[in-house]
């Protein structure tokens, strides 16, 4: 089988396809990464002048109702943007640009180059190994060798796997040159030590489409027809399935509108909530009434002369002050009871939509470039798990936020019970500022152990597949 290997990475390494490949990827790579550090730089550059900025307007206008800014610096973007775009548009950075043409052509990322590029390649060099050499007339010759059909399959995937591998080495090690060498990536240890798993999975990947295109070769008796079928492959693992997943999801797990959602809520906490409240007061006035016999008198009083009567006379001034508190106890509850509903309503749509974002994650897995995906931005955190821990860590700060702000407006009131604390100038240099605390290395490891194993389950299914259908293969 080793003589099998050795001759699938010889004669793949003299083709001029497998040679323009490698350069196409090391080109792409180098292109790519270096228009990402770029980026990045000037992502980093707008975060610190917008971090300035909002000191400057914490120092000059220092008030406690318009603290919300710390909030609204964003997240510093994290260094694995030169390598990962991911998800992170949305959860590192907001875009001032008024230019579209980035919106319209994205920077594409070394995800997008594995995913798109290379497993493209990976098809290219292997989509003919057995139907191309049954055309030569290799295939023949092979099967008088004293070796088993299962033994020349093996030996063509592994020489095909070893095949995606240089230039996706080649490639990383350019990338990783460009990081080093140009910019102000800042990349640490941390960053580095993940590029080691990102390429593990990189490999798997590709040798998993490597795999794929022995197979399809396989079941053609032509070069052009499994070609075909090699492309026709390669669409529905990387375009089709992932990209209709969520819309799949969507049939399947159907959600209210965005829209709706919000006029429901809307309607709870406006129209609903007044005539609850109308109703709630109705109903405590008349309980009042008839258990409160100077609350009774009370409202006997026209409204314009009640006023002389509560100054007046000190029993109808409990029983106003009874009622006022009645009233203010029912106007509190009818606001309790909306705005448990509304969120009730919120929360059951958060739900379904986790709901159906689980779904179509688990549908997207019958293609391996989720799994990549997923593999790829979780271990760089620009996916939808930093996403999740942003929100987590934002939530406990919101908590310390919160306490900060009661201490400090207490400790105002106590120096000056007459100040107005919330609109008053006051020294905010204690005040705590966002942090976003990255997630170590092991966690992230274990994060995407399963794409891992989905990725080299693929890898293994292709092989098997291009071992089973090889036994079949006429030669001839």
């Amino acid at each position: 089988m080793l003589m099998i290997v050795l001759k699938e990475v010889r004669d793949s390494f003299l083709s001029s396809r497998f040679q323009f490949g490698t350069a196409l990827a090391i080109l792409l790579i180098a292109v790519t990464v270096g228009a990402l550090v770029d980026d990045y730089d000037r992502q980093v550059t707008d975060f610190t002048r917008r971090l300035a900025a909002n000191e400057v307007h914490l120092s000059e206008y220092g008030h406690l109702n318009r603290t919300g800014s710390v909030w609204r610096v964003g997240v510093r973007p994290t260094p694995f943007l030169s390598w990962v775009r991911g998800l992170a548009q949305s959860t590192h950075m907001e875009v001032f640009d008024n230019d579209p043409l980035p919106v319209l052509f994205p920077l594409i990322d070394v995800v997008f180059v594995i995913t798109i590029v290379m497993s493209l390649l990976a098809l290219v060099f292997t989509y003919d190994l057995l139907s191309g050499e049954r055309e030569t007339g290799t295939l023949r010759l092979l099967a008088t060798f004293p070796l088993s059909r299962t033994q020349i399959a093996a030996g063509k995937v592994i020489g095909a796997s070893i095949t995606i591998a240089v230039p996706l080495l080649a490639a990383w090690l350019t990338g990783a040159l460009v990081v080093a060498v140009y910019g102000q990536a800042q990349w640490g240890w941390l960053h580095w030590q993940t590029l080691l798993p990102l390429g593990v999975g990189s490999f798997l990947y590709l040798a998993g489409f490597a795999a794929l295109g022995v197979m399809v070769s396989g079941l053609f008796r032509h070069a052009k027809g499994s070609a075909f079928g090699a492309l026709a492959a390669w669409v529905a693992l990387v375009l089709v399935v992932p990209n209709l997943a969520p819309y799949a999801a969507a049939q399947i797990k159907p959600l209210p509108s965005i829209t709706e959602l919000q006029r429901r809520i809307s309607a709870m906490l406006d129209t609903e909530r007044d005539d609850l409240m109308i109703r709630m007061i109705d109903e405590r006035r008349e309980e009042l009434r008839s258990s409160d016999p100077a609350v009774a008198r009370l409202l006997e009083i026209p409204a314009t002369e009640r006023p002389a009567a509560v100054e007046a006379n000190a029993e109808i001034r409990a029983a106003q002050e009874r009622y006022s508190e009645a009233m203010q106890e029912a106007s509190s509850e009818a606001n309790r009871i909306q705005g448990e509903r509304a969120d009730a309503l919120a929360q059951d749509f958060e739900r379904r939509q986790d709901a159906q974002v689980r779904l179509a994650q688990r549908i997207s897995m019958l293609s391996p470039t989720s799994a990549f995906v997923y593999l790829a931005t979780d271990l760089t955190e620009t996916g939808m798990r930093h996403d999740e821990r942003l929100e987590i860590q934002r939530e406990q700060f919101g908590a310390i936020f919160g306490e900060w702000m009661s201490a400090k407006a207490r400790s105002l009131r106590e120096m000056d019970p007459t100040m107005d604390v919330w609109n008053t100038h006051t020294d905010l240099s204690g005040l705590p500022r966002f942090e976003y605390e990255p997630e170590p290395t092991s966690g992230r490891l274990a994060a995407v152990l399963p794409w891992f194993l989905a990725l080299a389950g693929y890898a293994l299914v292709f092989s098997v597949g291009a071992v089973v259908v090889f036994s079949r293969y006429d030669v001839r």
